[in-house]
C-alpha cells in the first residue's frame, strides 16, 4: 500500500505504540460504514447496473455494502460443516460489528 508505514511483524506484536501507529493508519484509509445494515440484499449484484443505471447516491452505496460486504449464502455444499455435532459456517460468520482494525496472530501465522 502506497505510503503505508513499513512494520516487522515480530517487533510490533510487543510494542502497543508501533502497532497503535500502524491501525490508526489502516482506519483512516479502510472504513465500511452501512447506513441501512437492514437492507435487503438485492436480487442482481449490484455491480451488473449498466453506468446509466447508476444514480450515485446513497442508495447504490448501501446495496454494494448488503451485497460484498456481508456472507449471505451458507449451505452444506459451500460453507457449513459440522464439528461435535454442532453446524458452523466455515468462515466464522457471522462475525460481530467492529469499531477499529485489528491485527491479531492466529494459528496460520
Amino acid at each position: 500500500m502506497r505510503d503505508a508505514p513499513l512494520f516487522d511483524w515480530d517487533s510490533m506484536k510487543n510494542n502497543e505504540d508501533e502497532m497503535s501507529r500502524i491501525l490508526t493508519h489502516f482506519d483512516l484509509l479502510v472504513t465500511t460504514i452501512n447506513p441501512n445494515p437492514d437492507t435487503p440484499v438485492p436480487d442482481r449484484h449490484p455491480c451488473q447496473k449498466d453506468n446509466t443505471e447508476l444514480c450515485d447516491n446513497i442508495q447504490d452505496y448501501i446495496e454494494l455494502v448488503n451485497k460484498l460486504q456481508k456472507h449471505t449464502r451458507c449451505s452444506p455444499s459451500y460453507c457449513l460443516r459440522f464439528k461435535d455435532g454442532e453446524q458452523y459456517c466455515r468462515f466464522g460468520f457471522p462475525k460481530d460489528k467492529v469499531e477499529h482494525s485489528f491485527i491479531y496472530e492466529n494459528d496460520r501465522g
